[in-house]
């Protein structure tokens, strides 16, 4: 491992913004123009380069020679949780930002998200987002919250789950004080795919002081062709070995997991990850699922599969007649030889 980290820098950063860096070329420079042009100048930029294939490595080094805030580290590929727990550890700030390589942020948000965090003493501010489609072009907002979440300082036990139901499991759409990371010790796992749903989780559900922000300040890009999620039929049980080690930290923490809506929030990551497993797959994920989940709530995703199944089949069918019927309308003598 390498790096250029300037350890003779006394002024601490208010903010680390920790991003994993692998196969991004083509986004990169939008992401890096959105950190290097925050309002808030007093941050760092820890960029982990995951031995990435394309012209990344470089261009880090490029963004360090640029700007002195932005500080490098070489690694051989060891995926994106890795990647960030190697930020975590040099990070200096006072709060942190965790960010991937191919999304970008508002110019104020780490003012936004630093001032809301000192006013309240929050361990964890959550914030909406945008959904950018690669394909479509289509950008729309994501994870809105009431004004009461928004108000005023509260824990998960306040709000009987309701959290855990609207908020992505994700790491990049909430800020973090530093010194509650640590102390907590709170690490990403080594996973493929959802290596950040433990940290995204656990933090959300031992924190006793958390504060939303209802205002999209990152832009999440979504369906490129290139990154994690064109995988992630390949390597679903990560999903799994998250929820296994939350159910196995959390045990004796609540009376029930119900009462934060845990299982509620398993069957939704379920369902999400389901979409992506391979077909030959799908049999196992769901035995897998049933091992792992009460009885009621395996029976509610069961149902929830199914619903999804059915409308996929009908929709299928109903393309088909559709498109039956209309061959029909063009070719009358060969409708009956080429789709029967």
């Amino acid at each position: 491992m390498s790096d250029n980290v300037d350890w003779q820098n006394t002024e601490l950063p208010c903010v680390s913004v920790i991003v994993p860096v692998y196969n991004v070329e083509r986004y990169f420079h939008q992401c890096m123009n959105s950190l290097m042009y925050q309002t808030l100048k007093n941050i760092e930029i820890i960029l982990v380069d995951d031995g990435s294939p394309d012209n990344c490595s470089a261009m880090c080094d490029a963004y360090a020679e640029q700007d002195k805030r932005v500080k490098v580290v070489h690694q051989q590929n060891s995926g994106a949780g890795t990647a960030r727990n190697t930020g975590m550890d040099i990070a200096r700030g006072e709060y942190l930002y965790f960010m991937d390589g191919d999304d970008w942020l508002d110019l104020n948000a780490m003012n936004i998200l630093y001032d809301r965090a000192k006013r309240t003493d929050a361990e964890v501010v959550v914030f909406s987002h945008n959904e950018y489609d690669n394909q479509t072009g289509k950008t729309s907002q994501r994870g809105k919250f009431g004004r009461k979440l928004c108000r005023s300082i509260f824990s998960i036990s306040d709000v009987r789950g309701g959290l855990l139901d609207i908020v992505k499991p994700a790491v990049w759409n909430k800020f973090y004080l530093l010194s509650f990371v640590k102390e907590k010790n709170i690490r990403f796992q080594d996973l493929d795919s959802c290596n950040d749903v433990y940290f995204s989780l656990f933090s959300l559900i031992i924190a006793m002081r958390i504060i939303c922000v209802n205002y999209p300040l990152i832009t999440w890009r979504k369906n490129q062709d290139d990154g994690i999620t064109s995988k992630r039929g390949e390597s679903w049980r990560g999903l799994f070995a998250a929820f296994d080690k939350l159910t196995y930290d959390l045990t004796g923490r609540f009376e029930s997991n119900d009462t934060i809506g845990f299982y509620q929030k398993y069957i939704k990551c379920c369902l999400y990850e389901y979409r992506f497993v391979p077909a030959g797959e799908r049999d196992l994920f769901v035995r897998m699922a049933k091992e792992r989940l009460p009885y009621k709530y395996f029976c509610d995703m069961s149902r929830l599969i199914a619903v999804e199944n059915d409308v996929v089949r009908k929709f299928f069918r109903y393309t088909r007649a559709k498109l039956k019927g209309f061959i029909s309308v063009l070719f009358p003598l060969q409708t009956k030889k080429g789709l029967s």
